[in-house]
């Protein structure tokens, strides 16, 4: 084989070669291409799955709300709260000591120290803890008790002053006397946003069977 002819088939073969080479880059750039269509088209299939999940889950929760918010006694619970909230500060305190004094309904500790600085400020709330070390629910798991009090872990700037039924923090503003009950949850109460006017309220709303009926409410 003459020089010219070795140099001639070591060309075809380096052109089989690169032809061999850019077959099989453009076999794999093809599949590429296809599944990287595929793996959009999946993508933007779940995404839309996942929206289309959630919307209609966020509806039916907004309908199952609604209606529980016309259900008698969901109604009634509304009314109690509204009738409970009219009492002025003075009124609430009269008729909730005489729900906290009865021991069939809480058992209670007498204050056995001055109210310091570990008490929040609301007037309210220094009064019912000049009274109370503890208080709690016979029939219930409402705890209010001084050895409880510390900043909330579910509502960032309250300080908590009790616990209620399924982790419910009672939880208070320094300075103010309106109470309010949370879960870290949306879920449902008498006054979910508004809270309770003050502590004595919230025994009021949750313990009292037919004390307010009747009181005449004056602004407090």
């Amino acid at each position: 084989m003459t020089e010219r002819s070795a140099t001639f088939k070591r060309l075809a073969m380096v052109t089989n070669l690169q032809a061999g080479s850019s077959c099989v880059l453009a076999a794999f750039l093809s599949s590429f291409l296809i599944w990287g269509r595929i793996s959009l088209v999946s993508v933007v299939g779940f995404v839309g799955f996942v929206v289309l999940y959630g919307t209609l889950f966020y509806l039916g929760v907004r309908a199952i709300v609604r209606a529980k918010e016309h259900e008698p006694a969901t109604i009634r619970a509304r009314e109690h709260w509204a009738r409970v909230e009219a009492l002025s500060s003075e009124d609430a305190r009269k008729q909730a000591l005489k729900i906290l004094l009865d021991p069939a309904r809480f058992r209670t500790t007498r204050s056995t120290s001055a109210v310091g600085n570990d008490v929040p400020s609301g007037e309210m709330i220094r009064d019912f803890f000049s009274r109370f070390d503890l208080a709690q629910a016979i029939r219930g798991e409402t705890i209010i008790a001084r050895d409880r009090i510390a900043p909330s872990a579910l509502k960032p700037g309250s300080t908590r002053i009790g616990s209620d039924m399924e982790f419910t923090e009672i939880v208070v503003h320094d300075g103010e006397d309106r109470v309010f009950d949370v879960d870290g949850s949306e879920a449902y109460d008498p006054g979910p946003a508004e809270g309770y006017r003050t502590i004595y309220h919230y025994i009021l709303v949750f313990y009292d069977g037919d004390l307010t009926q009747g009181v005449q409410t004056t602004s407090g």
